[in-house]
């Protein structure tokens, strides 16, 4: 799939998610990302869709444990998101 057919089924599924990164190989979309509020979303290559709450600490709760980045294992699966190409 292309960039253009991932935009347009994500805002189909009228949410307003804010897309931030795609990732591409050799023309056609690998993994994009987007949020909606403190909801990070991704999609596969195949349109299923994946979501991961971004907890951010208040300045006097920080600790050494503050999460510094978000990986593929942390989302999980949900079928809410799942895009429906035309």
């Amino acid at each position: 799939m292309k960039i253009i057919d991932y935009e347009k089924a994500i805002e189909a599924l009228g949410f307003s998610i804010v897309l931030d990164e795609v990732k591409l190989h050799h023309g056609h979309v690998t993994r994009f990302y987007g949020h909606k509020g403190d909801t990070l979303l991704m999609w596969d290559e195949t349109g299923q869709g994946f979501f991961t709450l971004l907890h951010t600490a208040k300045p006097d709760e920080i600790t050494h444990e503050t999460h510094n980045g978000v990986c593929e294992s942390c989302y999980e699966r949900n079928e809410i998101y799942d895009l429906k190409f035309d």
